[in-house]
């Protein structure tokens, strides 16, 4: 399945972005998770290991390759499908894969099989939260794809490097802001913020900071007077204001340290 490939984002947006719809059609797409050969091919037999069952965790990566294309709404009917494993049978009970005509586990499937749902957590993360962490670097990539979902989302101790950050993602019709707070290290760290909106949005505004920090990104025209062009936000706090279509620029920031929480200092 080609899907594996987009997870990694290995094909460029024209080309995956038209598979991401292709790997969407109902040949393909249950709603129980994706099948490994569609339904039209003449090799399709629903009950066969490896031509036309559904994987959970191929269904996982299926759900990635989605995101990482911007399909969203497929993303998540995937990502869903593979939630709804968790809770179908016994704690621990997770069928190695389901019959590509109904909803039911193979009789020769593993019936607790642990990779069968551990790609929903990569799809989760790296997907629907868009969190990307690059030690080496020293940048955390923040593209949430929760536009589907809105309200408050935390995620405590998220690791670069020997930097441990904590994140809450708010998201709602007119705003999808980032709060990025250090709980220990003192590696500078780059955020690069960029929310998915909903189809037919714009945006209307990006901003970073706090108080008499907040500054305007680079290449944003403010509505509000006073904001200038601004390409790094010394502050913990980035935020798009979405009007009503794509995605948003991209705001950057320094992370500041304990000893240094005006940020001042932390690039």
């Amino acid at each position: 399945m080609p899907a594996t490939a987009m997870s990694w984002h290995l094909f460029d947006e024209a080309r995956g972005q038209a598979m991401s719809s292709a790997l969407a059609r109902a040949t393909i797409a249950t709603d129980w998770g994706g099948r490994v050969l569609a339904g039209e091919s003449d090799l399709f037999d629903p009950l066969h290991y490896n031509n036309g069952t559904v994987w959970p965790f191929v269904t996982g990566f299926l759900s990635l390759a989605q995101y990482r294309y911007h399909n969203v709404y497929a993303g998540r009917e995937q990502l869903d499908a593979v939630g709804r494993t968790f809770f179908l049978w016994g704690l621990g009970r997770n069928p190695e894969l389901f019959s590509g005509a109904a909803f039911e586990p193979l009789e020769t499937a593993v019936p607790q099989q642990f990779f069968a749902t551990s790609m929903y957590l990569t799809a989760l993360v790296r997907g629907a939260l868009g969190i990307e962490a690059d030690a080496p670097r020293g940048v955390l990539t923040i593209a949430p794809h929760r536009f589907t979902t809105p309200g408050v989302l935390r995620l405590s101790r998220v690791r670069i490097g020997d930097v441990v950050l904590d994140i809450a993602l708010t998201e709602s019709d007119t705003l999808f802001a980032a709060e990025v707070r250090r709980v220990s290290g003192t590696a500078p760290v780059m955020v690069r913020f960029s929310p998915a909106l909903a189809p037919g949005a714009r945006v209307r505004e990006v901003r970073a900071g706090g108080g008499d920090r907040t500054r305007c990104a680079r290449g944003v025209r403010c509505a509000s007077p006073g904001h200038v062009g601004h390409g790094c936000c010394n502050s913990p706090r980035c935020w798009v204001a979405p009007r009503n279509r794509g995605r948003s620029p991209r705001a950057r920031g320094a992370i500041p340290s304990p000893q240094d929480p005006g940020g001042q200092g932390a690039g």
